[in-house]
């Protein structure tokens, strides 16, 4: 990244040296783009501030697109990189970043730049709603903008609507034409889904330009989603030893398989699991949640099971299955409240997961 942006500072110092123009034209992501002409100064601030950026030393980047501002007045692009920098380095200061923004909006408000930087602010903010609004503004501005296009599918994620995430960078894809930068994204949102279909085809796409790191985690991924896949069909097939097997196999738990049937719904599977586990294992936090949250079953084991489940920490997925039962029984405000004291719950690598997730979303 560095080297491209060093051979960007040598091409602008060139284009800026044309002093007898009030106009200069430049390559931008491969196009001529025509412009106003911008002083030497601002334009070596503003690739230093890039540089530092791209190093992670915020604090010198604010520096430069401070200094390239006030080089160049009129320069929007710079308050953009600037409020984006404010924000990613203390996002708790918000007058700051947002005065800036504002600023930039202010000088050129048809620059979609702007919106998407304060999107990824908003973001970092935790603002999903705030992030779409602008990310979907930029993209009115140039519909051809893949970093906005980015953004907005980062906003529908942070939102839950994942399914539409994965609508927006499929159609990155097709008006990009099959761009690089568009299958990795489809990609990454793949791999967060476990959407095995997605996944090979980005992989397909992409195999001759990823690192050997990308492809090891790829692959081990894509590994996982396939054991999950099969625990999940032997227990719907009502098969519990291969899913034993298969849980066994890809080096989880015993109580995976209890824990997958009670979320599917399974609550026969899941107590015969269940009791399996805790024949070796009669703390196993797991088991015991699952035989709390199975429902018409017995009321003194499943009491005491609440009691003792709470002694050693479920994993996610049996944190969301006992919130479910939690739900059935006392109301949305009960499972809002256990979530609530356990903790960020990951959906992104299981699919089981997500969904039930969505499902204690979406409930009254």
């Amino acid at each position: 990244m560095k080297t491209s942006l060093i051979a960007s500072c040598v091409v602008c110092g060139a284009l800026a040296g044309c002093l007898g123009s009030e106009r200069v034209v430049r390559v931008v992501d491969g196009r001529e783009v025509a412009g106003r002409y911008i002083d030497a100064e601002a334009y070596d601030a503003f690739i230093r501030g890039t540089i530092a950026e791209a190093d992670g030393d915020l604090d010198v980047a604010a520096a430069w697109y401070e200094r390239a501002s006030e080089y160049d007045p009129a320069g929007v692009e710079p308050r953009a990189r600037l409020g984006g920098v404010l924000c990613a380095r203390n996002p708790a200061d918000r007058a700051s970043a947002d005065k800036v923004f504002a600023r930039a909006i202010e000088i050129g408000p048809d620059h979609g730049i702007t919106f998407v930087r304060r999107a990824r602010c908003e973001l970092v903010r935790k603002e999903p709603a705030l992030a779409e609004r602008d990310a979907r503004h930029a993209l009115v501005l140039d519909p051809d903008d893949g970093d906005a296009t980015r953004v907005l599918a980062d906003a529908l994620l942070l939102s839950g609507k994942d399914d539409d995430a994965a609508r927006v960078l499929d159609g990155w894809v097709l008006w990009s034409s099959g761009a690089r930068q568009a299958w990795r994204a489809v990609a990454e949102l793949a791999l967060r889904r476990h959407d095995i279909a997605r996944w090979r085809e980005a992989t397909k796409q992409l195999a001759n330009g990823l690192l050997p790191a990308e492809r090891s985690q790829l692959k081990q991924v894509g590994d996982g989603a396939h054991a999950m896949e099969r625990i999940d069909r032997a227990i719907a097939a009502g098969e519990l030893a291969d899913a034993r097997a298969d849980a066994v196999a890809a080096g989880m738990g015993s109580s995976t398989v209890a824990v997958r049937a009670c979320a599917m719904g399974r609550w026969q599977a899941a107590v015969q699991q269940a009791e399996l586990v805790l024949g070796a294992d009669p703390a196993d936090p797991d088991a015991l949640a699952v035989l709390s949250a199975v429902p018409e079953w017995d009321g003194g084991r499943r009491s005491a099971g609440v009691a003792s489940a709470t002694t050693r920490r479920v994993s996610p997925l049996a944190a969301l299955v006992l919130a479910d039962a939690l739900r059935r029984r006392l109301g949305s405000g009960a499972s809002d409240a256990f979530l609530g004291a356990y903790g960020d719950i990951d959906t992104t690598r299981d699919p089981l997961a997500a969904a039930l997730l969505r499902r204690l979303r979406r409930a009254p």
